[in-house]
């Protein structure tokens, strides 16, 4: 089955995950990808974790994981650049050119057809375009830190990195339209992301609508918890669960799995318009007790299957065994320095990572270096 990029050469300039990951993405659906590195090897292969936490050029698994399906070129100065850039359908960024004079004069060897994506903290316009930035930034930026934290605690950030995963999704799907439009009329074009922008839009947007809105939170029912603050985790028999009671839309039957009939039958509580308007510590205590001698998946099947909202806390030992990731193959195997390693893929085929500094080399041949199934 042919790939829907076979054929596009892409030149990956990035110095930040969001670049290389959009590159990434271009290579797991059929690109040539070519990582452009400067003598002392793309930052990310400086980043942890490493491999038995030994940092080193060929340890790093952030590294092997956004670079995988690329082919690793040493560039040393502005010719070998420019003379790389000739034939590119796709270059990849990750700060301001402007900003940076030999990328500038380098990117002027970019020919009409290609697309430059763009993908940078805050954009390349605007009052923050020479603000440095990064995951904590972005969360808190958008109000995510705020809206998810709680009273009495610091600010919160999204998982690491997950910014920069989210900026080069988007960088990828705004690119992959450009190059769909460049199809069509023949003329490339500069695609300028945001991660900031991405991150909003994607994660948060009633968040971030409130911070524009200039509106606060005020305190609920009780004082302590502030509204779009999440509600306390309880424990289950095996593990952490969440509620969302107040979109549980068959209230009776869902206090019901829990006992407590009495608050299940309560006429204020029934109605799911104005749930949260009532006092809940009644029915966050009940289910306190309640749950604790209840498995997780078996209750938040039984939760979903009644429209009442939930949510398991899951770690990596939830993940390793969930079986609609097992079905699609998401976890992959490959060898870092000897050692077999299990880590997240994507829906494509990976071939072997660059660990090392590799000199100029002839393409990936199309059969060659397939991982093995996990």
């Amino acid at each position: 089955m042919p790939q829907p990029f076979a054929g596009v050469r892409v030149i990956d300039l990035s110095d930040r995950l969001s670049g290389a990951f959009a590159a990434r993405l271009f290579g797991d659906l059929g690109a040539e990808v070519v990582l452009a590195e400067p003598p002392g090897g793309h930052p990310l292969r400086h980043e942890p974790p490493f491999l038995d936490d030994e940092p080193g050029p060929e340890r790093s698994v952030l590294h092997a994981y956004a670079n995988w399906n690329k082919r690793s070129l040493v560039v040393p100065d502005e010719a070998a650049l420019r003379a790389l850039l000739a034939d590119a359908d796709v270059v990849i960024t990750t700060r301001s050119p402007v900003s940076t004079l030999p990328l500038a004069a380098a990117l002027d060897a970019l020919p009409a057809t290609a697309v430059h994506l763009s993908v940078t903290a805050h954009g390349l316009d605007g009052p923050l375009a020479a603000v440095p930035g990064n995951n904590l930034t972005a969360s808190a930026r958008t109000g995510w830190a705020y809206i998810n934290g709680y009273v009495d605690e610091p600010p919160l950030q999204m998982p690491a990195r997950q910014s920069g995963y989210v900026g080069g999704v988007a960088g990828f799907v705004a690119a992959a339209a450009a190059l769909s439009e460049r199809d069509r009329t023949g003329r490339g074009g500069l695609v300028d992301v945001s991660e900031l922008e991405a991150f909003a839009l994607t994660c948060h947007p009633w968040g971030i609508a409130a911070i524009f809105q200039a509106r606060g939170w005020t305190p609920g029912p009780g004082g302590g918890r502030r509204r779009g603050m999440p509600g306390p985790l309880y424990e289950a028999a095996d593990g952490l669960i969440n509620f969302g009671f107040g979109d549980w839309h068959n209230w009776t039957q869902g206090m019901d799995l829990f006992g407590l009939r009495e608050l299940g039958s309560d006429e204020r509580l029934i109605p799911d318009r104005g749930r949260h308007s009532q006092d809940m510590a009644p029915v966050v205590a009940g289910v306190a007790r309640s749950v604790h001698t209840m498995p997780r998946w078996p209750l938040f099947h039984a939760l979903a299957a009644l429209r009442c909202i939930s949510g398991c806390v899951q770690d990596m030992a939830d993940l390793l065994a969930d079986p609609q990731l097992a079905a699609r193959d998401f976890f992959v195997e490959t060898e870092i320095a000897g050692r077999r390693v299990r880590a997240s893929g994507a829906p494509a085929k990976l071939s072997p990572a660059p660990w090392t500094l590799a000199r100029p080399a002839p393409p990936l041949d199309e059969a060659a270096g397939q991982l093995p199934s996990p």
